[in-house]
């Protein structure tokens, strides 16, 4: 808010934010919901969702490899113990593009019986060509390279947003190896949930990861919720934050994740430290956030800048609020 000597620009940033946090919601939550149904029409539409992150290869990697090998190393989502996810994010976004790539060259190769992967029918290559010339230029020749430029960042903010609910969803948990690349079938042991009613309404029951993963093709609205699948201390909002500082999430999320490793249960007294520590580190933030955004709001409402007197006055704020809501 303070960067800018005009307050139509910090207006442009702010919506530009606003715009950014629901870009990402429907991509994680909406394409993802999609992308598991059997009807063509839905998949396409899950691929449209997510070209607004320019990550639509995702969708193939996700279903046909994240699934199949969720909790192994070979899986581009696996996080270890002890991995931040700084270094979490570079490795998920070139092993699931990479990923995306051989699975679809398999399937063309082995499966379609091509000679080779280069063929029209590989989906991959046209979604790399839409993401990475078709959508930029498109936005580029119509709103410049300002429009651009926004519209890369809120592409980004999709990506980290996804991966970092990819990272919080499956940290530190590993299925049993039984023979070259096999490993245990996939349970509720495999993912970690988030019990909170209000979260998981907003987020189409994503937090019930585990029994997802168990039936990848089970709606979201009869995903269930089991006492033996390993459990987060708080809901997605509260973890994502966390896993943006390392030192806090190692401290909360270490002893669970090594617990869950073992097949042992979590000490009640080690549960509820975690939960205050969680509770802490809100509290702190909302320490942080809270003066910034009351005295942007008090800089926005009151500063006018030369040349366009009235901009935030009381009288321009109602019309603008009114014309929001019609």
């Amino acid at each position: 808010f303070f960067f800018f000597n005009d307050t139509a620009t910090t207006e442009i940033y702010t919506e530009q934010i606003v715009g950014s946090v629901r870009c990402v919601q429907e991509t994680v939550v909406i394409a993802h919901e999609l992308g598991h149904k059997r009807s063509t029409f839905d998949k396409v539409s899950a691929c449209l969702i997510l070209s607004k992150s320019l990550y639509m290869h995702w969708f193939i990697e996700h279903n046909y490899g994240h699934h199949r090998y969720v909790a192994t190393p070979i899986d581009p989502a696996f996080s270890r113990i002890g991995e931040s996810f700084y270094e979490y994010l570079p490795k998920v976004v070139i092993n699931g593009l990479k990923s995306s790539w051989k699975i679809e060259a398999k399937k063309m190769t082995k499966i379609r019986g091509f000679k080779t992967p280069f063929v029209p029918q590989n989906k991959m290559i046209w979604l790399l060509l839409s993401d990475l010339f078709l959508f930029p230029l498109t936005m580029y020749l119509i709103f410049g390279l300002s429009g651009l430029i926004h519209f890369l960042f809120i592409a980004a903010i999709g990506v980290i947003y996804l991966e970092s609910v990819n990272y919080i969803e499956h940290y530190g948990l590993e299925r049993k190896k039984i023979g070259h690349d096999e490993w245990e079938k996939v349970d509720i042991r495999h993912s970690w949930n988030a019990p909170h009613r209000i979260s998981n309404y907003i987020l189409l029951k994503l937090q019930r990861h585990s029994d997802h993963h168990e039936n990848a093709y089970k709606p979201y609205q009869i995903l269930c919720s089991y006492e033996q699948s390993p459990q987060l201390p708080s809901g997605y909002t509260v973890m994502i934050l966390l896993s943006f500082v390392p030192k806090v999430w190692f401290k909360v999320m270490n002893p669970r994740a090594l617990s869950y490793k073992k097949y042992e249960k979590i000490i009640p007294e080690e549960d509820v430290a975690s939960q205050e520590e969680c509770k802490k580190f809100i509290r702190t933030l909302s320490a942080l956030i809270v003066p910034i955004v009351l005295l942007g709001y008090i800089y926005c409402m009151t500063v006018q800048p030369e040349g366009n007197q009235g901009l935030y006055s009381y009288e321009h704020n109602i019309q603008y609020g009114l014309q929001a809501f019609s």
